[in-house]
């Protein structure tokens, strides 16, 4: 929804500025080029706008980052995953959370999809009332004469189509209707023989252009692009643009006598009230505003070419827009891998910013757990590991002189599960050895774990078959645990035994399941901090990336 939004908003704008350059540029082009060229880059434009999606680069000219809401968060470690994480935390009671925010893309889709949908309906609803009166009050032609010269022009023009005509007392002007069944319809006034031959000629071009079909798809866009107003002016320049183009091969092969005579002939239709009409018809007036530009087209002898260069123009500029306004959604492009079956593995590039807070996170851990080294706990920082006594730990803990504070940490991978000892003055005196029970108790957890046991290298055959089912069944264990937020992005790779979220390797996720429990998982080696939404009733309802700004916050309580 909001990479829909934000596509949509980014292909109406791009494309208007296209359109308003095509616009300035359109005088200075048709003296060079055909109408008909003319027409199809404004075709071009329409569709540009019908498919709001384009090719996003990496270097965007200007980046939209649709907004987050922020909530703080502070976490229990849930050590069913093989991560680590090494943070003081405070008791929950200290927590604050701010109120579940609606997101701006989401007032703006509703809003969008109400004014789409009562767009649209009036078109169609006045379009159906149209052909009803069509319908009612059209009678046949009778003269053969008029039937003879619509089918003398339609194998002139290679047309095998079967197009009805007849003659509708509504309507003051000849047009066009249905794409499918193509009806040609006459007004009562009448015309010379030469003037329905110019007019029937008009309208047999607008049904092997295919027009009716064009402004059906104009029609779409103006419902998608309601809020827009330049869409308004694209779709009256391109209707006016597609009389010119057909009046422009109507008087081809005509001489100034009958160019005369066709202009005629359309002056004479702009001095008839225009009764009813639809959108989805063609127009042989075209309203006053049109008529002028259109007998100086006419009646123009300059011999002009076909601009494949124009069009060539704004194909490219409508496909590159996504290179002057591009997003960095990461739920949108989490969806396009999903539909596609594809999750992109990323390759680890240390950025300087990365690499600066990875120094900064590291420098943290070593000077929190310096107190600890005069008692054998030392920390490694290539590792990242802690030894107790030249084995891996795998859990310490610590409560501080304040009595809602804790500092901790945790490798699931470790050997050793240890506590500091405090004397009753609260100075630190030591550190001991506890159990898993009394580890896991201390943690919060209610659940028991399953680690896998340290690799040896005179372990047997069977030792280690064991030790794979089971890490496997642990990996089976948190890939159906932590599904739930799969749909959201935050996808669990059994075989890498990682997390991934818009293609790259989570850093970070946490998530306040409820008033006093909090989710944390942390990977030094990841790409991402990610949090969980949820709502005022605490449903999970998305997973959005986090600043680190909002990640420094929350490891530095």
């Amino acid at each position: 929804m909001e990479y829909f939004m934000t596509a949509l908003i980014t292909s109406s704008i791009t494309m208007s500025a296209i359109a308003l350059l095509y616009m300035v540029l359109e005088p200075l082009l048709s003296k060079k080029y055909s109408a008909r060229s003319i027409y199809f880059g404004w075709l071009i434009i329409i569709f540009g706008l019908l498919i709001p999606f384009r090719p996003q680069f990496s270097n965007p000219l200007i980046e939209i980052n649709p907004p987050t809401a922020s909530y703080i968060n502070t976490p229990i470690v849930n050590p069913d995953i093989e991560f680590t994480t090494s943070t003081i935390v405070e008791d929950t009671s200290s927590i604050s959370m701010n109120s579940p925010q609606i997101h701006w893309f989401q007032v703006a889709f509703i809003i969008w999809l109400a004014g789409c949908a009562v767009c649209m309906t009036y078109y169609i609803l006045r379009h159906i009332h149209f052909m009803k009166m069509i319908n009612r009050w059209n009678e046949e032609v009778e003269s053969i004469s008029i039937l003879d010269l619509l089918e003398e022009l339609k194998a002139n023009m290679n047309i095998n189509h079967r197009v009805n005509i007849k003659i509708c007392p509504c309507i003051s002007t000849p047009m066009l209707v249905r794409f499918y069944k193509p009806l040609i319809l006459l007004p009562e006034n009448k015309m010379s023989y030469s003037e329905i031959s110019l007019v029937l000629r008009h309208e047999l071009i607008h049904y092997k252009q295919k027009d009716i079909l064009f402004k059906a798809i104009m029609l779409m866009v103006i419902g998608i692009h309601w809020f827009n107003p330049m869409v308004y002016f694209i779709a009256k320049i391109t209707n006016r643009q597609c009389e010119i183009s057909c009046d422009e091969r109507v008087t081809k092969y005509l001489d100034i006598k009958g160019k005369k005579l066709y202009a005629e002939t359309i002056i004479n239709a702009s001095r008839r009230q225009t009764r009813y009409q639809t959108a989805l018809s063609t127009n042989f007036y075209g309203g006053k505003s049109s008529m002028k530009k259109r007998i100086i087209s006419i009646m123009n002898g300059t011999k002009k070419k076909l601009g494949f260069l124009i069009l060539g123009f704004i194909i490219i500029a409508t496909i590159t827009t996504g290179e002057v306004l591009a997003t960095s959604n990461s739920n949108a492009k989490e969806q396009v891998k999903e539909k596609n079956n594809i999750i992109t593995e990323q390759i680890e590039v240390k950025s300087p910013e990365r690499n600066e807070f990875e120094d900064k996170r590291i420098g943290k851990i070593k000077q929190d757990s310096a107190i600890y080294e005069k008692f054998g706990l030392t920390y490694n920082e290539d590792e990242d590991k802690f030894y107790y006594n030249n084995k891996t730990v795998k859990c310490f803990f610590d409560k501080l002189s304040d009595e809602k504070k804790y500092y901790f940490i945790i490798r699931p991978s470790g050997e050793l599960n240890l506590k500091a000892l405090r004397n009753k003055n609260n100075e630190l005196i030591g550190i001991t050895l506890v159990s898993k029970d009394e580890a896991d108790k201390i943690l919060g957890s209610t659940e028991s774990n399953q680690i896998p046991v340290p690799k040896q290298e005179d372990k047997s055959i069977s030792t280690n078959i064991a030790e794979e089912n089971k890490d496997n069944k642990r990996t089976d264990k948190v890939a159906n645990k932590y599904s739930i937020y799969e749909k959201y992005g935050l996808i669990y790779e059994k075989d890498k035994d990682m997390f991934y979220y818009d293609g790259k390797t989570v850093k970070s996720f946490y998530d306040k399941k409820d008033d006093n429990s909090y989710f944390l998982f942390t990977h030094p080696n990841g790409l991402v901090n990610t949090k969980a939404i949820r709502n005022e009733a605490n449903d999970l309802v998305g997973v959005v990336k986090v600043s680190k700004k909002e990640y420094d916050n929350l490891f530095n309580q």
